[in-house]
């Protein structure tokens, strides 16, 4: 038998045990929910809405939970409030857990806490609730859950947007399991969220039919950009293999009195002067490719930095654009611009508003979404491509023709069967530093590496292959760096 069985047997007893304790208490009582608080940390509103302002969510939610505390408890019926307590904390805090007042002086009341954060470090999300019953100031129920919240694809879920499905699914979760009843979630350290990675490889078959499909694999902890090594295979063989390693970053001073003179002012008449000087940039990286050849990655700018006397604050402008540029070792093969694009995403209840400035507007009660895009050149041939931080999908485009899908999921079995707790760092699989050093990944370490599906149009060339690689790299090294 297995170890999950007997958690799962063993939480079927408890809550038998609690439900003939309850019933013999509670049945026929009426009950009133008096304190139900939603609480957000750390969070971005914006992907991170407060669904009880919907009222079909709310109301969905709060007919659910009627039905499960009846069940449970055999009340013979249950008040909801008018209006959910919420609040947004955003910085250093807990959510209070004052008690309101008796509703039902003859009856039960029902206080529910739910606390959605995230972690002190990193990106992790945490969502706990706790649900207590009192009757007359006695507690008749007391138990809080928590859980930790992972996203389907490898982007941190505390970045990403919460649909009102998943919140809705999971929020219900987790108050069965508080009034012990069985969940979907009962002993598990995790919950996913997000779409269904096998759907979405559907979908792409569906719009993308001549294609193959490839696996990427990699010890990098993309969509950032570290030193790495990565294999491009299919199901018989290995079809490509290359590292990528970032070069020394630099930054120069122009030279200026600015500073000298405004800090003998200053030691002169007791007063403060800002000053502002101009500095150059550059970051690097290089793609390392089969038969020695290598795609540099050279980016530049110029900004100004403005600092005070009096003063450790330093303000810095970036006054140039900031411009990427390609090259065969020195010789110069194109370039690429980069945007990051914030999405609204549908809702079926938009809000109305107005303001002086632009008149009435819808906003998306759901959210917005993030979409980053690459325009380019390379070997004379434009190119484009767009990441999806919602769906994780990946789209690669030479000549106006898509080259590759990727889905922005890691498929490894054997690298998800190994997470234990949600990896705060967006780093699952990235490994040691010994791991991500410029090498061939290991086939005894292949827990750690990520695989992500890649679908590449049929027939497509060798060149084709680098190519798409190569765009790939550029994608991630504007998500990372600009």
């Amino acid at each position: 038998m297995s170890k999950t069985t007997e958690i799962r047997k063993f939480h079927l007893l408890l809550n038998l045990l609690i439900v003939m304790v309850s019933f013999n208490t509670t049945y026929g009582q009426d009950a009133s929910v008096v304190t139900f608080k939603h609480t957000i940390r750390w969070l971005e509103e914006s992907n991170f809405p407060n669904y009880f302002l919907n009222p079909e969510v709310r109301d969905s939610i709060n007919t659910q939970i009627k039905a499960d505390l009846i069940h449970q408890f055999r009340f013979s019926n249950i008040n909801f409030p008018d209006n959910i307590d919420y609040r947004n904390i955003k910085g250093f805090g807990k959510p209070k857990e004052d008690l309101a007042g008796p509703s039902s002086p003859n009856g039960y009341n029902v206080h529910i806490f739910s606390f959605l954060t995230r972690e002190t470090t990193g990106y992790g999300l945490i969502w706990s609730i706790k649900t207590l019953i009192r009757k007359e100031g006695k507690i008749i129920l007391e138990k809080e859950v928590k859980h930790n919240i992972i996203y389907s694809n490898d982007i941190p879920a505390s970045q990403q947007q919460f649909s009102s499905r998943d919140f809705q699914r999971i929020f219900i979760g987790l108050i069965r399991e508080t009034i012990s009843m069985e969940s979907e979630y009962t002993g598990a350290m995790t919950i996913a969220i997000g779409p269904n990675r096998e759907e979405q490889e559907k979908e792409i078959r569906l719009w993308f039919p001549k294609s193959i499909r490839y696996v990427l694999k990699t010890n990098g902890a993309w969509p950032s950009l570290d030193n790495s090594s990565s294999l491009l295979v299919s199901d018989k063989d290995t079809v490509m293999k290359f590292n990528y390693k970032n070069k020394l970053d630099v930054a120069t001073d122009q030279i200026s009195l600015k500073p000298m003179l405004a800090k003998m002012f200053t030691d002169a008449t007791g007063v403060g002067m800002d000053y502002t000087v101009k500095e150059k940039g550059r970051k690097r990286g290089v793609i390392q490719l089969p038969g020695g050849k290598r795609l540099l990655i050279h980016m530049k700018w110029t900004e100004e930095k403005t600092s005070a006397t009096n003063s450790d604050e330093v303000q810095s402008r970036i006054i140039s654009p900031l411009e990427v540029q390609l090259f065969n070792d020195s010789t110069s093969v194109g370039g690429f611009s980069y945007q990051r694009i914030s999405k609204a995403l549908p809702s079926d209840r938009p809000n109305e508003k107005f303001n002086l400035t632009s008149g009435s507007f819808i906003e998306s009660s759901s959210g917005t979404g993030v979409i980053h895009r690459v325009v380019g050149i390379l070997n004379n041939i434009p190119f484009t491509a767009e990441f999806n931080a919602i769906t994780g999908l990946i789209e690669l485009n030479s000549d106006s023709h898509t080259l590759t899908t990727m889905l922005f999921y890691n498929c490894n079995p054997e690298s998800n069967r190994s997470l234990k707790k949600i990896n705060t760092s967006a780093t699952t699989g990235a490994g040691s530093e010994e791991d991500t050093k410029a090498g061939n990944p290991s086939s005894k370490k292949e827990a750690k590496l990520k695989w992500y599906p890649y679908y590449m149009k049929e027939g497509a060339s060798s060149a084709e292959v680098v190519t798409s690689l190569e765009i790939l790299i550029c994608l991630f090294f504007g998500v990372e760096n600009m």
